[in-house]
């Protein structure tokens, strides 16, 4: 008897196993969701390219911050227009 109690012993060690990664895969699955909505929610806050409130940031913004696409944009919107 004491082999068909190793085989369930094994079973359900497998079972408890299982169940313990399906859990770390939801914590992975809700950690990634709530990442990318923090990552929307700041997006969704900063005024859109070349807006007369983007151009007051940049102003604001140090110059050593600057990307060369932003510094491109504030050149096209801000004080070429």
């Amino acid at each position: 008897m004491t082999g068909h109690n190793s085989k369930r012993s094994s079973s359900l060690r497998y079972v408890l196993h299982s169940k313990e990664k399906s859990g770390m895969t939801i914590c992975r699955i809700a950690r990634a969701a709530a990442m990318a909505t923090v990552a929307a929610a700041i997006a969704g806050c900063s005024p859109e390219v070349g807006s007369e409130d983007w151009c007051d940031d940049m102003k604001e913004k140090p110059k050593g911050e600057w990307t060369v696409n932003m510094a491109k944009d504030f050149a096209k919107y801000c004080i070429l227009r």
